[in-house]
């Protein structure tokens, strides 16, 4: 789950929609992702610095990876970083290429006080940096927590266009259960990752690329996507892409958000303690945070099954849940906010 800390990556629509000139590997866009992360988006390029450097202490810390690691990650991905660039879809021209940067240095440099051993230093190019900055329009905002456990491209790049369409279309999400369906590409997709000739069968792309980028996205981040195949003729042209927030108390590890999970715990133990008394006087106890936060709980509880599948646990949730509400009105239970 993201932090109110956690940094925020913000790139124009423009950016998103263009594929890169070659194929990037997970850690060429991770730190991709930790230098755009430093850049205001909401201030012109103009008012800001444009130079950013990147410690292999700062990216250990970030992708939870040894330093060593960190270290021989920058070093043999400066080159690839020099060299990358964007294929910027035009309407009525030709896709233009556009250097992320001007300049990508692996050296020793002062970070601050301290004399850092190594330093990644990336200048990002003017061209980029208008899609990166004063943006006021059209744009795709991700936290960089909910990407950070995220270990293959594809599912870098999936989340990312699941995040766009599912964050432009909140008033459906409100009216239809916080869903969302968008329709993308199979060779867009294929385009976004450089694959070019590889994986041509379906099955073969499906089980290299697309199940494991589904299974990360489901298990580490705040949504959670399926994903339906379009034919046109004999072949598979689209995918459409249903996109929907992760319940709150479940990831599939099947842990609750431990907040959550410590404020029910409580409220059960509470409940059990006067539920004896309930049988007596249920207005009287009802009336009372434990008691109705635990119904709370287990209405919440029988949404989880129900999303699991799960429909004998949800039996037996609801038969509890009317069992402790018989004789009263549910809405005097959930009247107020807990």
């Amino acid at each position: 789950m993201k932090s109110s800390k956690s940094p925020i990556v913000t790139f124009s629509n423009r950016l998103v929609d263009a594929p890169f000139s070659i194929r990037v590997s997970i850690h060429t866009l991770r730190i991709i992702l930790m230098a755009v992360a430093k850049i205001n988006s909401l201030k012109n390029h103009t008012e800001q610095n444009t130079l950013f450097k990147i410690t292999p202490t700062a990216y250990a810390e970030t992708f939870s990876c040894s330093t060593s690691t960190a270290y021989r990650v920058l070093s043999d991905n400066t080159d690839s970083l020099s060299q990358l660039a964007s294929l910027m879809i035009n309407e009525s021209a030709p896709c233009t290429e556009i250097s992320w940067f001007k300049a990508a240095h692996y050296s020793q440099a002062k970070i601050g006080n301290h004399i850092s051993a190594r330093v990644l230093t990336l200048n990002f190019s003017e061209k980029i940096l208008t899609e990166l900055t004063g943006i006021r329009g059209k744009y795709t905002s991700i936290h960089l927590d909910q990407i950070k456990p995220l270990t293959h491209p594809q599912s870098i790049f999936l989340y990312i266009q699941a995040k766009r369409a599912h964050n432009q279309s909140e008033y459906y999400r409100i009216k239809k259960g916080k869903k969302t369906s968008f329709k993308l590409q199979l060779d867009y997709y294929r385009e976004l990752l450089a694959l070019k000739d590889k994986y041509k069968e379906f099955k073969e792309f499906k089980r290299r690329i697309l199940k494991p980028a589904i299974n990360e996205i489901n298990k580490h981040t705040d949504i959670e996507i399926s994903i339906d195949p379009i034919r046109t003729g004999r072949f598979i042209s689209d995918l459409t892409i249903t996109v929907q927030d992760t319940p709150l108390y479940i990831r599939a590890s099947g842990e609750l958000d431990h907040h959550k999970k410590t404020r029910h715990s409580k409220a059960c133990k509470e409940w059990k303690v006067k539920r004896a008394d309930l049988i007596e006087d249920k207005k009287s106890i009802l009336s009372q945070g434990p008691a109705k936060l635990y119904v709370e709980y287990l209405n919440e509880l029988a949404d989880l099954h129900h999303s699991l599948g799960n429909p004998g646990k949800v039996a037996s949730i609801e038969h509890e849940i009317r069992t402790i509400t018989a004789g009263h009105d549910s809405d005097y239970l959930m009247e107020e906010d807990f």
